[in-house]
């Protein structure tokens, strides 16, 4: 089982919360991993959050919302922030 060490209640199966590349490796969901990043958000994060973020589907982006948003707030002001640069910066 796997456990969220900042989301109290949050425990999977860890074949649920990963996936194995081609090269037999498992890494953990990137809608996760971004919420672990939300935490203490960094600029060198913001090009995981725009590579990430499209590739997501919807079922994917709601986990990764709820799970942010619960994690810690200040989720939103990054994200708005990191969308905000984005367009003015041309990322």
């Amino acid at each position: 089982m796997w456990t969220n060490k900042y989301l109290d209640g949050h425990i999977a199966s860890v074949e649920d919360v990963t996936w194995v590349s081609e090269t037999g490796i498992s890494y953990l969901l990137p809608e996760i991993v971004l919420a672990y990043k939300a935490r203490l958000p960094r600029d060198k994060d913001d090009p995981d959050f725009y590579a990430t973020l499209p590739i997501l589907t919807k079922p994917r982006r709601a986990l990764k919302s709820a799970l942010e948003t619960l994690v810690h707030q200040s989720i939103i002001d990054w994200v708005i922030s990191v969308i905000g640069q984005g367009q003015s910066s041309g990322r």
